[in-house]
This record gives C-alpha cells, structure tokens and sequence, in this order.
C-alpha cells in the first residue's frame, strides 16, 4: 500500500495491534518470560558463569573470530545432544534463516507447520524453493502434502517440536515413521522444548536423532537456559555446507567467547542439576490440574510443557485482560495477529521452576471473572 509510517501505526492502534517495549517488573509474578528454570536468575547472582572474563570475538568465524572456546563448546554440545556435529549461531532467529535459506534451491519444496516460527518463514523465503503449509501438528494433512509433492525435488519438512505460542507438541514417533517413508530433510525447531521436554531434558528429538534420515536440529539457549545463542546440531556434512554456504554465519561477528564459555557452563549445570526440572514438571502438573475447570467460556489448550495457552478471541479483550492481570501483581503475555491467526487472540503463559501454586490461583480466580 501506499500508507505512511504514521498512518500504518495508526492502523495497528486502531485493531489493537499496536506492539512498544515495556520493562519487566521484578518485583511482580513472571508468567511471561522464557526463563522456565531460572537459570538467567541463577546467572545474575553468581551461581552459574561466573567470573568469566569478558574478550570481544573480533571477526566472523572465518576471518579472526574462531577461538578454541568456540570448538570446544559446539564439541560439548555435539555430544550431548547425540549428534555427529554443532555450529554456534548468535540467535535462534539467525540459526534458523542459516539454516533455511540455504539447504533448499529452486525445484526444492518446502512443507511446513502452519504455526512455524516467524525465522523459519523468512528463511525459506529466502531459499527461493517452493513452500506448502499443513495444518497445526496434522501429521495426516503432512502426509497428503508430502504423497503431493514427492517427486518434485528434495522436500524439507519444517517443523517445531514444541510450539512457542500454542504449547502443542509434535508426535516424534509418528513423523520418524514418515521420515522412514518419504526419506525427506527434516529441520526440527526445538528452541522452547530443549532443557525441559524430551528424554534427560534434552529435547524431543533428542531420543531418536539418529534413527531419522536427514535432521537438522535447532536448539537455543535463551529460552529454557536463560541466556542467548543458539546451535545447529546435524551431520559434519551439514556443518560444513554451513560454513561454506549460510550467509548469515559467513558474514556475522562471531558469538563473544565468554558467550561461548557461558553456554559450555549451563550445560554443565544442567546435567548435575534436575531440581528446577523437577521443580517445573510439579507446577506443570499442579496447573493442568485445576486449569480445565476453571472457566468453561475460555478454550483452553493444555499441555505438558511449561507453555500454555487460553484463547480469549478478539484483540481488544485479551489487551484489557492482559492489563486487569497485571494490576493483579501477574506479567502475562497478550498474542495477538499475525503471531497468532486473526481470531485467535489469547494469553501466553509461561510456567516457571520458581513460580507457585498460589500464584497460579490468583491467575485462575483472575480468569474465572471473564465472561
């Protein structure tokens, strides 16, 4: 269109739309921050990564920004996480438009969960192969696409393993079965679900990796782990197309070395400590509990993760709801369109090692006066 900066931000006021940066409040209950474990807690009184000195990286990767810390943390993480090879990003939104920009080419397609993150649309977009979407976590309309498009070239199924807005969780075994079928490229977002879902923690697909023909996982380390970063975990193969061919790895500033030594000591950590896990899977339980019958007007999704979701409908009422919360002492998150698909608006809440059951029931008798 033809509209103006001004007239284009008035639009999104006008449908309640309209996003600006706000500060998070410490002193008020986080039901809204990916911070599951308290780890970014931890960190800040000197629990975890402390006393690590601070060097800047210097270069990308390829020029003067290689250190040992780099290698030896993609290493540690290569085997951790039951892979044959890892490569640090600074984001999982760079990880993700690496990754997906540059292992599809003209004659490739695409096929992906409808509810993908915003990254993985931007890097297939920048692919230039062809993209077809299945419905959410429909692994019968994937097949219907996936029996569409074979033999059309090298298909890529793009999908989450568990979902940043919705909480819903991909059925691994039954997408290993397709895999096995249509011998496709998966590329499995795990960005929320590592460190809390998945055998030992480590991710839905951590279990089966290497029963799968061709995957490619993300994982990330702001959201569970409380810190920033990400990592490509794949073959060597894959590692190395990389580095030859995604761009945003070629021609970014490598991830400070410190970052580097940071992610190496939460995944220490993480593997001698299970107490805020155990932590978080008893307020999971507590909260599925007493959610399904609090409010029969709310569609509520429930899930075994630390994400869940109420859809509230239209925009405006889940902003005032998002607001009555807040005056409640609560930080939760309104998701609005296009994060969401226009109609859906609702609540994100986000479960927490260090919330409590009482918290929870000032949520609940909150949300139990909407009508």
């Amino acid at each position: 269109t033809n509209m103006n900066y001004q007239d284009r931000l008035y639009q999104q006021k006008e449908k309640a739309l309209y996003r600006s940066l706000s500060l998070s409040d410490p002193s008020l209950v986080d039901l809204q921050s990916n911070d599951y474990l308290g780890y970014a807690r931890l960190m800040e009184v000197g629990k975890i990564a402390a006393h690590l000195t601070i060097k800047g990286a210097t270069g990308s990767r390829l020029i003067s920004g290689n250190n040992t810390q780099h290698e030896t943390t993609e290493k540690l993480l290569s085997q951790y996480f039951n892979a044959k090879g890892a490569l640090l990003f600074s984001s999982g939104y760079q990880a993700n438009i690496g990754v997906l920009s540059c292992i599809a080419h003209r004659g490739d397609v695409f096929i992906y969960d409808e509810y993908i993150h915003a990254s993985m649309h931007d890097g297939m977009r920048l692919s230039h192969a062809e993209r077809h979407s299945f419905r959410h976590n429909d692994l019968n309309d994937l097949e219907e696409k996936l029996k569409k498009h074979s033999g059309s070239g090298r298909i890529i199924v793009a999908v989450e393993s568990l979902y940043s807005m919705t909480g819903t969780v991909i059925d691994i075994d039954e997408l290993l079965v397709l895999n096995a079928k249509y011998d496709f490229t998966l590329v499995l977002d795990e960005a929320h679900a590592v460190g809390v879902s998945g055998r030992d923690y480590k991710g839905v697909g951590y279990e089966k990796a290497h029963e799968f023909q061709n995957l490619i996982r993300i994982i990330t380390f702001g959201k569970a782990f409380g810190y920033a970063g990400a990592a490509v975990l794949a073959t060597e193969l894959i590692r190395e197309y990389l580095i030859n061919f995604s761009r945003p790895f070629i021609y970014t500033t490598a991830i400070p070395i410190n970052d580097a030594a940071t992610i190496s000591q939460l995944i220490d950590y993480h593997s001698n400590n299970h107490k805020p896990n155990e932590e978080l899977d008893k307020l999971i339980k507590y909260y599925l509990s007493q959610v399904t019958s609090f409010n029969s007007n709310l569609t509520i999704t429930s899930n075994q993760g630390p994400v869940q979701f109420l859809t509230i409908g239209d925009a405006p009422t889940t902003i005032g709801l998002e607001k009555n919360l807040l005056f409640k002492g609560l930080q939760v998150k309104a998701i609005r369109p296009p994060t969401v698909p226009a109609g859906h608006a609702g609540l994100r809440i986000s479960l927490h090692s260090y919330n409590t059951s009482e918290e929870f029931d000032i949520l609940f008798k909150t949300l139990n006066n909407v009508s």
